[in-house]
């Protein structure tokens, strides 16, 4: 499947979107937005590295997961392109944190230092707004995630992830979908099997 390549200008569109803000913030953004190529397994954090930079995704897919105390990986979040990723206890913190965040497919990001951020958003009063917004998001998202997880039935969180990913489901490996809505990958098999019939 072809991704669409997002530029720095949709970047800058997408943050407008969210609330307008000074103008000037742009040409900064310009400045010093950088951009880096992953290839597919690679990883843009390991622990007990701290995450220095907010990601934008340009083309490709990411992922964020924990390790439990048995080695299984948990994934905690799933991104495509346009969307923010970050740990964001680490990134916030400027402390190690436990989340990995990897690369699914070969993937291109923008990305942006924490201290960049925290200037813009001292420098530039309209952008805090798209701070606030975004963390509401945020917090919606993980919410509806726990709800997904811990309340729903395994047929619910199926026809859940459908509604809400209906693209990554081709592109995410089934053992990355399971741990995501706290399925055992045979257990999500096998209702996608019943589903289809």
């Amino acid at each position: 499947m072809k991704q669409k390549i997002l530029s720095i200008d949709d970047v800058l569109e997408q943050l407008q979107s969210i609330h307008p803000f000074e103008a000037e913030l742009n040409d900064d953004f310009r400045k010093f937005i950088e951009s880096k190529k992953f290839k597919k397994k690679d990883h843009l954090l390991i622990p007990p590295a701290i995450c220095r930079h907010l990601y934008f995704i340009k083309k490709g897919l990411l992922r964020t997961y924990y390790l439990k105390e048995d080695g299984t990986d948990v994934t905690s979040g799933l991104y495509k392109e346009g969307d923010f990723v970050v740990s964001i206890h680490s990134f916030y913190s400027q402390t190690p944190g436990a989340e990995y965040i990897q690369a699914l497919e070969a993937t291109e990001v923008y990305f942006i230092t924490q201290p960049q951020l925290e200037d813009s958003y001292a420098r530039y009063p309209g952008f805090r707004f798209v701070r606030l917004k975004l963390t509401i998001r945020y917090l919606v998202d993980t919410s509806s995630q726990m709800q997904l997880i811990r309340a729903m039935s395994g047929p619910e969180k199926l026809k859940a992830l459908r509604e809400k990913y209906p693209d990554l489901l081709n592109r995410v490996p089934q053992k990355y979908l399971s741990s995501f809505v706290d399925l055992t990958p045979e257990t999500f098999s096998d209702l996608k099997k019943k589903s289809k019939s």
